[in-house]
């Protein structure tokens, strides 16, 4: 019998619809699982300030595993378990790589001291969310201002400049840094997210569990991208999104309905509230 102690959900794909917002069907779903006692976990690509967003269309507070697993804190105001921020020697060539390959990165500093946005003084392709936070942008020659350990580097653009760069870069750090290419469908662009080495959604998601005294059988977790892959193949029960990629559905035990259709709400019902009631 399924036994889910820890529900995991990405955002992008799957929490949100492709307007970027939370379906009534899905918020009150979510929320009937957090008043279950039942401990949530958001394990997404975006940083706090994209998961508050989110959470304030949940209108509660959730387990928060940001950035593909970089920070991990119980909730949004609690003092991150998790902090790992990104080598200053290889931040500097995974930008030196982007910028030459044609490529306009952004850098989140450290959102712990200040939570800014960096970038050049041209405006490169970003997320909406990101891009409406022109108040936290700063704009700046990269090379000359990169001289400290960041939260992470990204770059977006169209599928297959985004892909090619992403393998290329992610076998020149291997081992030093992760490399993560995964679709942001509000925007229809793909986004190239690099992060300390080690930082991925579903170690970060067991070391919540193993918090609770459980491991990732307990686990149920839904997602859709290319960096939900391995969080819905090594949770104890895994489910793609309908409109997941087909690396995400080869590996899922489950497939709900797409994000325009309340896909999250028919796993929650399905595997969460019912086996609950029984």
């Amino acid at each position: 019998m399924l036994d889910v102690k820890l529900l995991a959900i990405d955002a992008d794909g799957t929490l949100v619809d492709p307007a970027d917002h939370i379906r009534p069907r899905v918020r009150e779903a979510v929320r009937a699982v957090a008043a279950r006692g039942i401990p949530i976990v958001l394990a997404t690509g975006r940083s706090l300030d994209g998961a508050d967003l989110v959470l304030e269309e949940l209108g509660i507070d959730l387990g928060l595993a940001l950035v593909n697993g970089a920070i991990c804190t119980e909730g949004r105001h609690t003092p991150s378990f998790r902090h790992a921020m990104l080598p200053t020697e290889v931040g500097f060539e995974a930008l030196d790589a982007l910028q030459a390959a044609g490529c306009a990165p952004f850098i989140y500093d450290d959102p712990e001291h200040e939570d800014v946005i960096v970038m050049e003084a041209a405006h490169p392709r970003m997320p909406g969310f990101i891009a409406a936070r022109t108040a936290d942008h700063r704009h700046v020659d990269l090379r000359a201002w990169y001289d400290h350990p960041v939260l992470t580097i990204l770059a977006a653009g169209e599928r297959e400049p985004m892909q090619r760069v992403s393998a290329e870069l992610g076998a020149r750090l291997s081992g030093r840094a992760e490399v993560i290419c995964s679709y942001y469908q509000t925007n229809d662009l793909w986004l190239l997210t690099i992060v300390a080495a080690g930082c991925n959604k579903a170690d970060a998601v067991e070391a919540f569990a193993r918090r609770r005294g459980f491991g990732m059988e307990h686990v149920m977790a839904i997602g859709d991208s290319n960096n939900d892959v391995d969080l819905v193949r090594r949770a104890g029960f895994g489910v793609a999104m309908g409109n997941a990629v087909d690396e995400v559905k080869a590996v899922a035990d489950a497939i709900v309905a797409d994000n325009s259709h309340d896909g999250v709400a028919e796993a929650i019902e399905r595997w969460v509230l019912d086996h609950a009631q029984g």
